[in-house]
């Protein structure tokens, strides 16, 4: 019902774009032109970059509803209905006069046109693993800027009729991205207020470390993430995705990290004391969401966070479900936590861990990769089974497709898909 609710709402922008527009040519009479269809274009483009901000402004507050791989997902989309209408806009009033406008009062359009490209093209050089997270981050800090600058443009193009229908659109619009923005800035202004101290910071192995801090009435649900600042000698860093590696029953948080990029490698300079600002819990990805008899957790490398979240809430509650673990690293000193997953196992009776090594010379366990082969060996049930898949995404999407093929329904097949290092 929410999430009806929201899209109808968002709907509205569009719609009432349009409902505008329509009433405008009614009052104008005679033969719709290709000014016209811009002046649409122009309008539909406006609605749908405020759509785009709104989805990143009202992030802490929809997640819950849409899930955090839905939300990116529309954000994404939105944007690329907004740079489509606006390049309608832009082709349709160049083939009329043969070329493109120029004057002062474009420069706003024409700074919000760039901006726009630049944050499409910084999406798209991440995905495809040219940008890192850090460099797209810092790109992302002027997606903010777009939208009051086309409400400028407008409220330029609008000048001589401040107040028809249209301009007060464009104000409520504005005023709402204005409230929202607000509403996130007052939000982030408490989060640092109640930023958690960290206790302590455990190297795990030669490249991972665990962070643990104060928790502060903080609650989540095992398997949840969150978005990470630290807070180091009065200097706060962008805000990163990790999952929670501790237990909501645990009295203190603990994220464990892999040195990957700029912020990750930064975590061992972190001392007690330092503190972290936590914005979440976020996601849906735990098996407290489903109803599940027997449970299959699949993990590569670093991706095994969320899943010991959970593993540590079912020792915890002595949970009797059958419970597989299948793991994949490349070398056996690559495997953390392994004292604690050896009590585990002799703690509960249904719990089975599987390692497999894709580059490790021992001739010991499985050796390759976790794939349908092993789920086959080691899973009693496959068919009843619910699976929660954390892994990077080419290994995430060929297990996906093996378990789909083999006849296991979509509806046991629960990937993390916010995938965000």
């Amino acid at each position: 019902m929410k999430k009806m609710m929201l899209f109808v709402g968002w709907s509205l922008c569009p719609a009432v774009s349009f409902y505008l527009w329509c009433s405008q040519m009614a009052v104008q009479g005679g033969a719709i032109t290709l000014l016209d269809i811009s002046a649409l274009m122009g309008y539909i483009a406006y609605a749908f970059f405020f759509l785009q901000t709104a989805v990143l402004l009202t992030f802490p507050w929809t997640e819950p509803v849409l899930g955090t791989s839905l939300s990116y997902r529309l954000q994404d989309r939105f944007a690329l209905m907004a740079l489509a209408a606006l390049t309608a806009h832009i082709v349709l009033f160049a083939s009329v006069y043969g070329k493109l406008p120029r004057g002062i009062y474009l420069w706003p359009a024409y700074a919000g046109i760039f901006l726009s490209l630049l944050n499409t093209a910084a999406n798209f050089g991440y995905q495809a693993g040219l940008f890192s997270y850090e460099l797209r981050q810092s790109i992302h800090k002027t997606n903010g800027a777009v939208f009051p600058l086309f409400f400028i443009h407008g409220m330029i193009m609008h000048r001589e009729n401040l107040f028809s229908p249209f301009t007060m659109y464009l104000c409520a619009l504005f005023l709402l991205w204005a409230a929202l923005h607000g509403a996130l800035s007052e939000r982030k202004k408490r989060l640092i207020k109640e930023s958690h101290k960290i206790i302590d910071v455990v190297k795990e192995n030669h490249e991972v470390w665990t962070v643990l801090c104060e928790k502060n009435n903080f609650s989540y649900l095992p398997g949840q993430y969150a978005f990470v600042s630290t807070l180091h000698n009065g200097r706060i860093s962008a805000p990163h995705p990790f999952s929670l590696t501790s237990h909501p029953g645990e009295k203190h948080l603990s994220f464990t990290v892999k040195w990957l990029g700029e912020f990750t490698s930064t975590i061992h300079h972190l001392t007690p004391g330092d503190h972290l600002i936590i914005d979440g819990p976020y996601g849906q990805f735990s098996f407290l969401n489903y109803k599940a008899s027997e449970m299959v957790f699949i993990a590569g490398g670093i991706g095994i966070t969320p899943l010991f979240s959970m593993l540590r809430y079912a020792h915890k509650v002595k949970s009797r479900h059958p419970i597989t673990l299948l793991w994949g690293n490349k070398r056996k000193e690559d495997i953390i936590f392994r004292q604690e997953l050896k009590q585990m196992t002799l703690d509960m009776e249904r719990f089975k861990v599987v390692h497999v090594l894709s580059r490790d010379k021992s001739k010991r366990g499985e050796r390759g990769h976790v794939d349908l082969d092993r789920i086959k060996k080691y899973v009693d049930h496959p068919f009843e089974a619910h699976y929660f898949i954390c892994a990077p995404k080419g290994m995430r999407d060929d297990i996906i497709r093996g378990l789909l093929a083999w006849g296991v329904p979509e509806t046991g097949i629960h990937p993390e898909k916010f995938s965000l290092p």
